[in-house]
């Protein structure tokens, strides 16, 4: 089968959990000897870039109208469709999976079956500017697509939210997955750590997790928190870090000491590493769509702390394989490390044990396989 796959966050590239999904499983489905192209359009480049990277063809536009305004917002994804209609004439494209946000999809006119994953949980839980709702909300009622759900959870929230749709559109439930984790842990000792990763952004509960672990006074008894993941920028034009710094009593300070030390975004390798030598991750997020990073954490042995909402219950049974806290309640949070991290050594192996075994249902080649036979079964 010859697949496209639309992204505009296809790493290396500044990205987020979407274009790590892509890439992972662009590369499954590339070892199973399909042809997989990634098309998207990126700031900061200035001409056509094509790489061929484990076997999945690459394909990088530079962003020619990056105004936001309606009109120009109009003429990129215009332009958009009618680069994916070269690209599928090239490739001899069977099917093609585009991204959900901003209505990149709406004017693809390939006469091949469109699949839109759902991805994005920010639209239902933020005010965003009108144009981006509106090429959004066109692109849902306007096209006729196959809609996979990466949990039970957003499927509800996306019918809710897009009331107006495309009497023809059909649906199936696909959970994300991980690419299974093949790498070699240097150093299996527990590092005293308490892992996040994660984009910054208020999204992302962040500040709860500072405030929570300030209160804890855990870093008394020798824990750091290491915030890990990309910065971005606030709707005030500064670093989300440092409206933080501006906000949140005593952070300075700990940053100071090192009790507290924003690492930026790691690679992955380093990021699974830093996984398995957590005593704790932790992810405080006020809404997701899934959860990848949390399911990534459990897949190495993690105790792993998450907040309840979303798809957040169908990822962990609350006490079995992880642990769930109410979404902003930062003393509950303090309370919940400080519960974990005091629980006796075969109760945390126990959980770490089944943490595991949750983790390898959410694979990227059980994925991988899902997302082959449903788009099969719209080529016959």
């Amino acid at each position: 089968m010859k697949i496209l796959f639309t992204c505009n966050e296809y790493p290396p590239y500044s990205y987020g959990g979407q274009g790590i999904f892509i890439k992972e499983i662009s590369r499954n489905l590339a070892d199973r000897n399909h042809t997989v192209v990634v098309y998207g359009v990126y700031s900061g480049i200035t001409t056509r870039q094509i790489e061929n990277t484990g076997g999945v063809i690459i394909i990088r536009d530079p962003m020619t109208f990056p105004d936001t305004s309606i009109l120009k917002m109009f003429k990129n994804r215009m332009k958009y469709g009618g680069e994916i209609s070269s690209i599928v004439k090239e490739y001899n494209i069977d099917v093609i999976e585009a991204h959900d946000t901003g209505g990149w999809f709406a004017f693809i006119n390939c006469r091949k079956p469109l699949f839109v994953r759902l991805h994005n949980g920010e639209r239902y839980f933020r005010k965003r500017g009108f144009n981006t709702v509106f090429f959004e909300r066109l692109s849902f009622a306007y096209k006729r697509v196959t809609i996979i759900a990466v949990s039970r959870f957003i499927l509800k929230e996306f019918n809710s939210f897009f009331r107006l749709k495309n009497p023809f559109n059909s649906y199936a439930l696909i959970y994300n997955g991980i690419r299974a984790n093949k790498i070699n842990i240097t150093d299996k000792q527990n590092t005293k750590s308490i892992i996040y990763a994660g984009t910054l952004k208020p999204i992302k509960g962040v500040d709860i997790l500072i405030k929570a672990f300030i209160l804890s006074n855990l870093h008394k008894q020798g824990y750091s928190l290491n915030i890990l993941g990309k910065d971005t920028i606030t709707s005030a034009k500064e670093f989300y870090r440092e409206y933080l710094l501006k906000t949140i009593d005593g952070l300075s300070e700990m940053l100071l000491d090192k009790h507290i030390v924003f690492e930026g975004q790691v690679s992955k390798e380093i990021l699974l590493q830093k996984y398995a030598q957590s005593e704790i991750c932790v992810f405080p997020s006020r809404f997701e769509s899934f959860g990848l990073a949390v399911v990534e954490a459990m897949s190495m042995g993690a105790l792993v702390i998450y907040s309840d909402q979303g798809a957040a219950t169908e990822l962990i049974d609350n006490g079995n394989d992880g642990f769930l806290v109410e979404v902003d309640n930062y003393p509950k949070w303090s309370q919940t490390m400080i519960e974990v991290l005091s629980l006796p050594d075969e109760e945390k192996e126990r959980i770490k044990e089944n943490a595991v075994k949750k983790a390898a249902k959410f694979s990227i080649e059980r994925c991988a396989e899902e997302t082959l036979c449903l788009f099969k079964s719209k080529l016959q």
